[in-house]
């Protein structure tokens, strides 16, 4: 199988430290020769993963596949010397990386700016490696430093902190998940996370989340407190709402029964007495403090009109009285009201004198 040569840019440190990540290849198709070359996320895949078995058969942990100068490594003397090995690549969304432990010779050659590419050495269709092993699919060989670039659009080669920041910088974007990512986003990533964080802090701590809770337990739990802190709420209202209920239906009792004994109700106005009295405790007290003595005309024969003895007083009530009781109403209070209203305006000389008789015994 024919090997493919392509030129590519080499990422340096600028300490010239002895290990560095580089790009050895990025996503497109390429014009090689007479054949269009597509260089994918499948490709990618092949060559890592004929990478990872190579290394297993190879049983090294570096050292794997190496490194020369300008595709000379079949060849004796200086020239066929190493530049460095490669020991682990890693698909990027920019392309394909490899991290490459580099002789000193090479470290000099790449700070001086003497080598400023890397081009790899791969089969595309499959291979045999020098086990004997049959390769499937695409399968990096080598690479070489050189200054012939075959590829266009490649990052410039620079000796700076920019490089191995770049690179951290999209390496810590894509663990976060960052589509737009520079060391602004970053930033507001980690501390939205943060901000989160302390949100779920302060929520398991008021679940107060027992050994063995999850999140869901505690909610659950909590809720179930709640309800049971509700039903709890809602019984004691209802025993002081029956508690202040009995207190005014005994003090509307002790004040009808104070009036009867007065004489100022009758006992067919008992109910409608009672039921005034605890809707209106003040009203019904005024009402008793200007009524008079009561008499049931119910007992007393047809031709019976009035027993006030000239009593003004006495006659108006008892006329109210009569006129209530034959109204014969649903609400008693209502009644006596009206029937107050009418026997004012059809004895009107009456009234008059029952005004001046009660203002006087108010004196």
């Amino acid at each position: 199988m024919e090997r493919l040569y392509l030129n590519h840019q080499c990422l340096k440190d600028e300490k010239g430290q002895v290990a560095s990540w580089i790009q050895v290849f990025k996503l497109g198709k390429f014009q090689h020769r007479f054949d269009e070359l597509v260089i994918d996320d499948q490709f990618f895949e092949e060559i890592v993963s004929n990478f990872n078995a190579y290394r297993e058969r190879l049983k090294a942990d570096s050292f794997v596949v190496p490194i020369d100068y300008n595709h000379a490594g079949l060849a004796d003397g200086e020239e066929g010397k190493a530049a460095g090995w490669i020991q682990e690549l890693e698909i990027r969304d920019t392309g394909l990386y490899a991290k490459v432990a580099w002789t000193k010779r090479a470290t000099e050659f790449i700070r001086n700016d003497e080598f400023k590419y890397i081009s790899p050495e791969f089969s595309v269709e499959g291979d045999v490696d020098e086990f004997g092993e049959e390769i499937d699919g695409a399968f990096l060989h080598a690479a070489a430093l050189t200054n012939r670039p075959f590829l266009r659009g490649m990052e410039s080669v620079m000796l700076k902190t920019e490089n191995g920041r770049k690179l951290m910088i999209e390496k810590i974007g894509k663990h976060l998940g960052l589509k737009d990512v520079s060391e602004e986003t970053i930033v507001k990533a980690i501390d939205s996370f943060n901000e989160e964080r302390a949100k779920w802090s302060e929520i398991t701590e008021t679940l107060a989340l027992k050994e063995g809770e999850t999140l869901s337990d505690g909610v659950s739990r909590l809720i179930a407190d709640r309800d049971e802190a509700t039903k709890s709420v809602t019984t004691l209202k209802n025993e002081i709402k029956e508690i202040k209920q009995s207190e005014i239906e005994r003090e509307a009792r002790g004040s009808v029964e104070a009036a009867e004994k007065e004489g100022k109700l009758l006992p067919k106005q008992r109910e409608w007495a009672l039921s005034y009295a605890q809707e209106n405790p003040e009203g019904f007290k005024a009402f008793i403090e200007n009524a008079g003595k009561q008499v049931d005309f119910s007992t007393k024969g047809s031709g019976d009109t009035d027993d006030s003895d000239g009593d003004p007083i006495k006659g108006f009530e008892n006329l109210v009285d009569k006129k209530s009781a034959e109204m014969n109403p649903e609400d008693p209070a209502k009644a006596y009201a009206e029937a107050w209203k009418i026997v004012r305006k059809e004895n009107q000389k009456l009234a008059a004198q029952y005004q001046r008789a009660t203002r006087a015994k108010r004196v």
